[in-house]
């Protein structure tokens, strides 16, 4: 999980307020090396990209999941 995890957050695609929603979420969450999981990693990827297109001031980490959901 944390190669992964931490590719995402090096990653110019991801901005941040999705960076400070990942990290909070890996901190609070036990499941957080599921979610980070490889399976996950191109879409958390994809969804930075378009979430940085977008340009959103903030961010909540329930937005990340419903994508993650209907990915």
């Amino acid at each position: 999980m944390e190669s992964y995890y931490a590719e995402l957050l090096a990653s110019p695609a991801t901005t941040a307020p999705t960076r400070k929603v990942l990290e909070e979420r890996a901190a609070a969450t036990p499941k957080a090396p599921e979610f980070f999981d490889e399976s996950n990693y191109l879409t958390l990827v994809l969804t930075c990209q378009e979430l940085a297109d977008e340009k959103l001031g903030e961010l909540i980490a329930s937005q990340i999941d419903e994508r993650l959901q209907h990915s």
